[in-house]
């Protein structure tokens, strides 16, 4: 190695200046031994050990896919020298061994061997008297290897999973936890009955699916769980003839929500008359469980429709609006219940509106 000059080596008036310019160049090779001060090189490993000439090397294995490094010898680095070691190639591991024994034996801090296996992987070394301490180690593109060394504990990647209908979700081999959001189908509307002259008819809204949240650790989450989508509730058919309900939206059997209910018929009147809306879904098992709205009633009043029976909302969709003559509107994406239909006088049976189909969304956080 070479040797750094003593302190007020310059500063000596007795120095020649043959004397200084040989201080200068070892002050410039010592530049050189350190990192950045070279490009790197590439030492092959002899009988598992190698010698350093400077700060940053790659390292190549003496034959075969794989070989041992136990000591890095110090002849050219002092106490106090720290090293950059990497693989010299990505196909050859370089497997660095916990306290070998002997001068330049290399201590991973961890007790256990470290394997460079890809050519952006590096080890940080310092050397403390006879030893090389490993102070840090960087994975490049070794995520599997990441996982290895340091735990399964750390958040590395978040991907998302939504469904709109009936699937299996299989759990990623790397989750740490996920959060699981659904909500259910919401319901149809009801239609109505034929007028005659004087009469007006007003059908109820569907109401909204019931939603669902957890929180889930991986643990808690099986290998597979079967998920079901609710499909929207079906229109009642023409004639004062209720919608039917929402399909429920379930994550096997941790947590589910049942859909909206349907809304009810209108009967013709030239008086008053009053139709019941939906109920709203219900959510069950979660952190969170939230209930649909319920869709608004139909109304008749004095013989003249009020066509204010829209549908109930989700927590994922709005409810369909009411139609102030003619079929309501369908139910919004996701989980929203169908707007009542409507009928003036002396006009045919007008049928329902269909509520909107319910989802799933899996939010995957892993390792």
């Amino acid at each position: 190695m070479t040797a750094i000059p003593v302190a007020g080596f310059f500063t000596d008036g007795a120095r020649i200046n043959s004397e200084a310019k040989t201080a200068q160049d070892d002050m410039l090779a010592i530049l050189r031994e350190l990192q950045g001060g070279s490009a790197r090189t590439t030492l092959t490993i002899s009988a598992g050990s190698v010698t350093p000439t400077s700060g940053h090397h790659a390292i190549a294995v003496e034959s075969g896919s794989t070989d041992n490094l136990d000591n890095i010898l110090q002849t050219n680095h002092p106490d106090g020298r720290m090293l950059i070691i990497s693989a010299d190639d990505g196909a050859k591991d370089i497997v660095v061994r916990n306290n070998q024994g002997g001068a330049g034996q290399i201590t991973t801090g961890d007790g256990t061997d470290f394997t460079l296996s890809t050519t952006n992987m590096y080890m940080v070394l310092l050397r403390v008297g006879a030893a090389w301490q490993v102070i840090d180690i960087t994975f490049g593109s070794n995520k599997a290897g990441h996982r290895t060394h340091f735990g399964t504990g750390r958040l590395d990647e978040v991907t998302v999973q939504a469904y709109t209908a009936d699937d299996t979700y299989t759990k990623p081999a790397d989750l740490l936890f996920a959060i699981v959001r659904l909500v259910a189908g919401g319901g149809g509307s009801g239609g109505t009955e034929i007028t005659a002259g004087g009469e007006e008819a007003c059908s109820a809204g569907g109401g909204g699916g019931g939603y669902c949240e957890e929180l889930l650790a991986a643990a808690a989450i099986g290998a597979t769980e079967v998920v079901t989508v609710g499909d929207g509730g079906l229109a009642g058919a023409s004639g004062d003839n209720a919608g039917s309900p929402g399909g429920t939206t379930s994550f096997g059997s941790l947590l589910s929500a049942t859909g909206g209910g349907g809304g009810s018929g209108g009967t013709a009147t030239s008086g008053n008359g009053q139709e019941t809306g939906g109920v709203g879904g219900v959510g069950t098992g979660g952190n969170i469980n939230g209930k649909g709205a319920a869709g608004i009633g139909g109304n008749v009043v004095a013989g003249t429709r009020i066509p204010v029976s829209n549908g109930g909302a989700s927590a994922m969709g709005g409810g369909g609006r009411a139609s102030n003559n003619g079929v309501g509107g369908a139910g919004n994406n996701f989980g929203g219940g169908a707007g009542g239909s409507s009928r003036v006088q002396s006009l045919g049976a007008q049928t329902g509106a269909t509520g909107a189909g319910g989802t799933l969304v899996v939010w995957e956080f892993k390792s």
